[in-house]
């Protein structure tokens, strides 16, 4: 990689007299064929938006890279080059907020690829770069605000590797393997896919994958369900003590045949439902303790708040195996806990722990020529409708229980992570024909966007303030 000159673009901030507007503008040279913008959110309180384009002269990608902060100030970055198309797959700050690590993978010949670690200082705007090469692609990646979490299954080789980076400087690698006592169980929650799940915004409904991933204090959390039986088995490893692997099992209820069964982590807790032919049961069960704390026919309840036919339609659809039951739990500004009990399609519906990632591989599917291939992180978009939600009328049955597990009446649903109409603000963009190559990031108070305005050639990242 080779650094560019800052004079490859130009940029205008504009503020406006109103506080709630700002901008940037950014004109490229001519000399520039672009190819995609990508943008992302840190924990919902700044955000990222870069600017790929290809040096039509000397055939290097370069990439332009803005820093939005949580006091709405834009930062733009020192340029960088890339002989190799990069892709961006993780991004995150440092404990003092004045670095920005951003993570690029390249394909350097048939499946071989590297890593470029970049640290950007947020004071002098340059750019600190370290290369890994040889890298292998992660199955799960966490994109925590101060650090990334790659994690890679080495399916048939009976371990999983992690790959921690805070910065170029601070990376570790641990391997993480089963004693011959472990490894029946090891293996039960490793053999299929795994959804990491993104517990630092608002999870409307989640993952209906048999095992998920959790990352929660500093502990790395598996858990594995039979669909059949409702048997669940967690895995819980500390980053810092990764030698010791702590594995849970929580029984099933005793009934007579589940037709299906979901879990979510919330607070060390484990909210399960069982689906049966003609009801639906929830378990909560303390993870250190195994001690039931709440244990209730879901069925009855939600006939008490809502309307028995929407009850009975949301029996039937999951009884059918193209639909799946989902929960999942979010902390109410009362410190209530709201549950959320749905279902999605599986035939169309992926959980996407980032959905930024999705909305990445919409540009690279509608900006690349057909010929061209698609990198293979993530789902495949010809598969998956690429929407951010579900494709689903009916929104989730919603009950609020508070720390005693006990069902609250007339509480806010108002969660601490606000829940985002993210396709209302992304189809104003793809309405507007004047506008092409367009992504969005969501913090807790405001949609950001970058997008290029196609009659003035010039690149807008702007931000709208929540309705």
């Amino acid at each position: 990689m080779k650094k560019i000159k800052f004079t490859l673009v130009t940029l205008l901030l504009i503020l406006t007299a109103s506080l709630r507007s700002q901008e940037a503008r950014i004109t490229l040279d001519k000399s520039k064929k672009i190819e995609s913008t990508f943008s992302g959110d840190i924990n919902q309180e700044s955000t990222i938006h870069l600017i790929i384009n290809k040096d039509k002269k000397t055939k290097f990608y370069e990439v332009i890279t803005l820093f939005y902060d949580e006091n709405d100030q834009i930062i733009q970055l020192e340029p960088l080059s890339f002989k190799k198309k990069p892709e961006i797959i993780s991004y995150h700050l440092n404990k003092e907020k004045t670095t920005l690590t951003v993570l690029f993978n390249m394909e350097i010949s048939r499946e071989r690829y590297a890593l470029s670690i970049v640290d950007y200082d947020l004071i002098t705007r340059e750019n600190t770069t370290k290369h890994l090469t040889n890298f292998i692609k992660p199955n799960l990646i966490f994109k925590l605000p101060n650090k990334s979490i790659f994690i890679n299954t080495k399916e048939g080789k009976g371990d999983v590797e992690l790959l921690i980076i805070e910065n170029s400087t601070s990376i570790s690698n641990i391997q993480i393997a089963p004693t011959s006592k472990q490894k029946s169980k090891f293996e039960t929650i490793f053999k299929s896919g795994i959804d990491a799940i993104n517990t630092n915004e608002y999870v409307e409904y989640g993952s209906f994958s048999p095992c998920k991933a959790y990352f929660l204090n500093d502990l790395l959390k598996f858990a594995h369900v039979d669909k059949k039986t409702g048997e669940l088995i967690l895995l819980t490893i500390n980053i810092h003590q990764p030698d010791k692997l702590f594995f849970t099992s929580l029984p099933s209820n005793n009934f007579a045949k589940i037709k299906d069964t979901n879990f979510y982590l919330f607070d060390n807790k484990i909210f399960q439902l069982f689906h049966t032919k003609s009801n639906v049961y929830l378990k909560v069960t303390d993870i250190k303790t195994k001690n039931i704390l709440f244990d209730i026919d879901v069925t009855n309840e939600l006939a008490k708040r809502y309307d028995p036919k929407e009850i009975k339609r949301y029996i039937s659809k999951t009884a059918k195996s193209f639909y799946s039951p989902t929960i999942t739990v979010n902390a109410s500004i009362e410190e209530n806990m709201v549950m959320n009990i749905g279902y999605v399609d599986n035939r169309i519906y992926h959980y996407y722990h980032d959905w930024w990632f999705q909305h990445w591989m919409w540009q690279q599917t509608f900006m690349q020529p057909p010929t061209v291939n698609l990198p293979s992180f993530g789902p495949n978009p010809e598969k998956y409708d690429l929407a951010y939600t579900p494709l689903i009328n009916e929104q989730p049955f919603q009950l609020v229980i508070n720390s005693n597990f006990e069902m609250v009446e007339n509480a806010s649903l108002e969660t601490v992570r606000r829940n985002i109409d993210k396709d209302k603000y992304r189809k104003r963009l793809d309405s507007n024909a004047n506008i092409n190559y367009s992504s969005l990031a969501f913090t807790a108070n405001s949609a950001r966007s970058i997008y290029l305005v196609k009659d003035q050639n010039t690149f807008i990242i702007s931000k709208s303030d929540y309705e």
